[in-house]
């Protein structure tokens, strides 16, 4: 594909050795011959690509972001793929299907897991086009979360996992949870650190924690203003809170709070 503005503009993304490969890896490993997927927010296509290289029959691609999906559209006749790949400049939800597909590839996800609406997402495309016995990339995505003192990013408790998504089961959209924290050092409260892990595939795995390789994720970081000391044996209880918004769609409306 050639490196002009639009790709540039997803580049850290497209180049993120800990992303891409491993999507690819995971659609070689899941897609079978004669295959009928659906790409949800396919960008600049590379996944749909990957997708019919691997033996999908058809690809049906769908983005809002319009001067994406144009250079996706331009590759694919680049490529001979243009009568397999079906595009459309609009939100999933939005768009019908004359046929069950039999994989969905989902790769909105967002710095803390499921801050980019996967979840309302793939469920409107899992109940009104997956076959039975269908398939979803990825598989799962755990979302952790850690206090950090203020100014670093030290690690103040042990890691805790907030919320574990099985997309082919999931039928929720709101994610609130409390838990506790138990501090094992004195600190200046910062913030929540959040990140994740997600299984696009059976033993194929990106893991976003600051103790893994970087990616272009990083980690998400929920500060708080308020100066809190914190001492060892402290008990801090964090509530946080991940919602699709009902205004905008392709936000999510992010809280967080903390009762010591």
């Amino acid at each position: 594909m050639k490196k002009n503005a639009v790709y540039r503009r997803h580049a850290a993304m497209i180049e993120d050795p800990r992303r891409t490969p491993l999507l690819y890896q995971a659609i070689r490993k899941i897609v079978q011959p004669g295959d009928k997927v659906l790409d949800l927010g396919c960008g600049l296509g590379l996944l749909s690509f990957e997708a019919i290289r691997a033996g999908a029959h058809t690809v049906y691609a769908c983005d809002v972001d319009t001067e994406a999906l144009q250079a996706a559209q331009k590759e694919a006749r680049r490529l001979g793929f243009a009568h397999q790949i079906a595009f459309f400049n609009n939100f999933s939800s939005d768009i019908f299907l004359m046929e069950k597909i039999d994989l969905i590839i989902a790769e909105t996800v967002g710095s803390l897991g499921l801050d980019e609406n996967i979840v309302p997402s793939v469920i409107d495309a899992r109940e009104r086009f997956l076959k039975k016995g269908g398939k979803i990339i990825p598989q799962k995505i755990s979302v952790w979360g850690a206090i950090v003192a203020r100014g670093s990013r030290e690690l103040l408790a042990k890691p805790q996992k907030y919320f574990e998504v099985d997309l082919l089961k999931i039928k929720k959209i709101v994610f609130d949870k409390s838990i506790r924290h138990t501090i094992n050092q004195d600190g200046q409260l910062g913030g929540l650190l959040v990140w994740f892990e997600v299984v696009w595939a059976p033993g194929i795995v990106t893991n976003t924690s600051p103790e893994s390789p970087a990616t272009h994720w990083k980690q998400g970081f929920l500060a708080i203003k308020k100066k809190l000391q914190l001492k060892k044996g402290n008990e801090l209880y964090c509530r946080l809170r991940i919602v699709q918004d009902p205004v905008d769609s392709t936000r999510s409306v992010i809280e967080w709070g903390h009762n010591l």
